[in-house]
């Protein structure tokens, strides 16, 4: 457990906003090339690990996860030496002011700074009630003029992270940014690990993609080249074993990954993932035969890049999401247990060593339209 902590510690130091995760692709590019002699990166970053078999046409097996975190880009550098920003992906409003940020300049330095709070004691009346506009936040980095700001670096377009801070608490359990989807990260690691130097009878590729809170779409490049039988995803779970949250699902931290039988967005886009069913009761019964501990997940309001995935490619790609629960999502402080993620290498790993490329996973239809053909 030592080592997972250390290496997650690794993983959440690293600032990875959308389209800027330059600092955790080098990171998986070196851990990747310890377990295999094929790895390369893309055009957009997307770090791929191959482990073929050898065989051609054989069945190829795409497990991913995404590298960049959630974050801020600067929209304007105030006369002042304040800095505006704009929402780069789905951070969570509530806990902007007050908090501290690294700000990425373009040559990669690492600036800090803090989201001004209004004194309490300036505050209105109607002030103390509700939030502040987005609009009305600003970032202050100590400087008093735009040019000094420039002179360290900071223009409109750099991007903007929350600060890291590394939070060990009582029950395997970490407190940090980036977890979502650092922890997937953690677990492809596991995985690659196990796999070196092992013979299987199909391709598995292990992919760290990019640009998934920005538009889910960043490791398409690498889905297209791989064109995959079948897709893992590994994210996280939203957590709802809170006081605040306690009705709204059945996941609980410590109780093993979730395996997603529904995921839907139904924000901006109707897009989600309801998994091959073949494919997830395969899970199922590894897990049960190996006693590793997992949960069912059904979600509301979230996605992976496996909606699109799923339907790419001229037959489609049968997809599951496996996610590791974690409190607090798109906040400086998401907290996930070791012990899930410890478990989610155990899951991948099990599936990997039992999995037959002679399963199929169509639909029971083709079974009956085969039989016709055989006998009609």
């Amino acid at each position: 457990m030592t080592d997972l902590r250390q290496q997650l510690r690794e993983l959440t130091a690293l600032v990875g906003i959308s389209s800027r995760e330059d600092d955790v692709v080098k990171y998986m590019y070196s851990a990747f090339s310890r377990y295999s002699d094929n790895v390369d990166v893309d055009m957009l970053g997307n770090v791929t690990a191959a482990f073929p078999c050898g065989r051609e046409g054989a069945q190829k097996l795409m497990f991913f996860a995404h590298m960049d975190e959630v974050g801020m880009v600067v929209k304007k550098v105030e006369p002042s030496g304040f800095l505006r920003v704009e929402r780069l992906s789905a951070v969570n409003n509530h806990v902007l002011p007050g908090a501290a940020y690294s700000v990425r300049t373009h040559s990669g330095k690492l600036v800090p700074g803090v989201i001004g709070a209004k004194s309490h004691h300036f505050m209105t009346p109607d002030e103390k009630l509700r939030l502040p506009d987005f609009h009305q936040l600003y970032l202050d980095i100590g400087c008093k003029t735009a040019q000094e700001a420039e002179s360290m670096g900071i223009t409109t377009g750099c991007v903007v992270a929350f600060e890291h801070r590394f939070i060990e608490m009582g029950n395997n359990i970490v407190a940090t940014k980036s977890i979502d989807d650092r922890a997937g990260l953690l677990a492809l690691l596991g995985l690659a690990k196990h796999l070196q130097g092992r013979a299987y009878d199909f391709d598995i590729y292990i992919v760290a993609s990019v640009q998934e809170e920005f538009n889910l779409r960043g490791i398409m490049p690498a889905a297209r080249r791989i064109d995959p039988d079948i897709a893992v995803c590994i994210d996280v779970a939203p957590l709802a074993d809170t006081p605040d949250t306690a009705a709204g699902c059945e996941l609980s931290m410590g109780a093993g990954p979730a395996l997603a039988y529904y995921t839907y967005h139904g924000r901006g886009t109707l897009n989600g993932l309801i998994p091959n069913e073949k494919l997830v009761h395969f899970f199922e019964e590894v897990c049960g035969k190996q006693g590793i501990k997992f949960q069912r997940e059904v979600s509301r309001g979230c996605l992976t890049e496996s909606s699109y995935i799923a339907i790419s490619g001229e037959k489609g790609v049968a997809c599951v999401n496996i996610s590791v629960p974690t409190r607090y999502t798109h906040t400086p402080v998401e907290m996930a247990s070791l012990d899930d993620i410890s478990a989610t290498i155990d899951m991948l790993t099990a599936f990997a060593d039992n999995w037959n490329p002679q399963t199929d996973l169509r639909k029971h239809i083709w079974h009956e339209l085969e039989d016709t053909t055989c006998h009609g």
